[in-house]
């Protein structure tokens, strides 16, 4: 349910009003692109660290899904709520240009996240498939090897003992079958008589009936004739409308021929990313997408129009997708964050990689595109950046994986806790070194 209605109705809403029109994305190039640096450092950094430990498939993608991809959404959003409630740093309507630069940020970020990412994760559960299935492949050649031994044994047992019994009986049917040949020849005789005397008499009352069988055809023949003169020609329209059914059946047959010869074509990672498109997530991204391109309708749904009604009942729907992931990072986490094998020493140099190494690595890039006024000289663009690349990982990995590789649950939530722990530190070194670069510019 999180996944299928919480988590897009969300997506959806945030994607949608993320920006007014769409010619503000000229202005606002570096948002995207921002996007594509984080993730692209982080993630190839985490997937680094789990190859040099060694660890296996399935837990090296949730150990790098887990970790790489950060929450885009709802701690900037906080935080931009927040610092402009304590200073008048970012001037006059400082929270809704920062809302809208966070909005527009998710554009590439979800993408991102919902169709890489997810098609990421997938892997496990199409490895763990597998496995299953050929785990059962063994166990059902087992069994019927075992059924046929069985098999054997019994039949073996029967013919043994159907040979004893012959060779018991033996003598005895030899007079048995004497009497039998003689009855049989008896009974042979009386039915050949019986048979004779049947032929004669059928054929006497053939000759007789004949005559009158052909009396009576004649009359139904005429019968017919009349009824198929007087009769309409309705049945035009039967056969014009069936050709019109087979038509369309033979076209139908043809489109699905063509289109099963293009697939055939079609490499296996381009099919696997066409299905992930598919997902929930990703199409209610798409048509936010598409809802800025026809704005006249978003402003309908969404900017007080006739159907406001709809875009605040997506809204609250949205909103219950971080108490759910709350509610599912709390409930794995019951038992403490011991679960998983990764050892902690692990944790904690990906933790520092992409909590420490990364965020100072961006935030130097975008500090000397801002110093040069490559980018936007609004600080709360800068501010926005900054803090985008110091967030803990997204909530949203919990729900994932919960439904793509349940086996992963323990240790996405314990790496999940041990991040949302650190960051009380490292996020908020990150908000004081952005704010003393922001005060030192300007």
């Amino acid at each position: 349910m999180v996944f299928q209605y919480f988590v897009p109705a969300i997506i959806f809403t945030q994607t949608a009003t993320s920006v007014e029109r769409i010619n503000t994305l000229v202005d606002w190039w570096y948002l995207p692109i921002s996007a594509i640096l984080i993730n692209g450092l982080a993630f190839p950094s985490i997937f680094f660290v789990a190859k040099i430990f060694k660890l296996d498939r399935l837990t090296t993608r949730v150990f790098v899904y887990a970790i790489s991809f950060g929450n885009t959404m709802y701690i900037p959003l906080a935080l931009v709520d927040s610092i402009t409630s304590e200073t008048t740093l970012f001037g006059l309507n400082g929270k809704d240009r920062g809302g809208a630069y966070i909005c527009t940020f998710l554009l590439m970020s979800t993408l991102i996240y919902w169709v890489f990412g997810y098609s990421f994760i997938q892997k496990n559960q199409i490895e763990t498939e597998n496995i299953e299935n050929n785990e059962n492949i063994v166990i059902t050649t087992t069994l019927n090897n075992d059924n046929l031994i069985e098999e054997t044994k019994q039949s073996e047992d029967v013919i043994n003992t159907f040979k004893s019994v012959l060779n018991d009986k033996q003598p005895n049917e030899e007079y048995e079958m004497k009497d039998e040949i003689k009855n049989n020849e008896t009974k042979e005789n009386e039915s050949i008589n019986i048979d004779n005397k049947k032929s004669q008499n059928s054929f006497e009352l053939s000759t007789n009936g004949s005559s009158k069988i052909e009396e009576h055809s004649i009359i139904t023949d005429s019968e017919i004739d009349s009824i198929n003169i007087n009769q309409p020609s309705s049945s035009t329209n039967f056969t014009y409308f069936k050709s019109i059914q087979q038509s369309c059946r033979r076209i139908i047959i043809q489109l699905k021929s063509i289109c099963s010869i293009v697939l055939s074509y079609i490499p296996l990672p381009i099919k696997r990313g066409i299905k992930n498109l598919c997902t929930p997530p990703t199409i209610a991204t798409l048509l936010g997408i598409i809802l800025i391109l026809m704005y006249p309708v978003r402003d309908l749904l969404f900017n007080d129009g006739k159907l406001a009604i709809i875009g605040r009942s997506l809204k609250y729907l949205g909103s219950a997708a971080v108490i759910s992931a709350l509610f599912i990072l709390g409930g794995n986490l019951s038992t403490g964050p011991k679960g998983g094998n990764i050892k902690w020493y692990v944790i904690v140099i990906a933790l520092f990689v992409r909590m420490v190494i990364v965020p100072i690595i961006c935030i130097g890039i975008h500090f000397t595109l801002w110093w040069y006024n490559i980018i936007p000289s609004d600080p709360m663009y800068f501010f926005v950046v900054c803090i985008e690349s110091c967030t803990p990982p997204a909530l949203n990995s919990a729900i994932v994986v919960n439904i793509v590789y349940p086996k992963g649950n323990e240790q996405c939530s314990s790496l999940l806790f041990w991040a949302y722990l650190t960051s009380l530190l490292t996020l908020s070194v990150g908000m004081i070194g952005t704010l003393q670069l922001i005060s030192y510019k300007c």
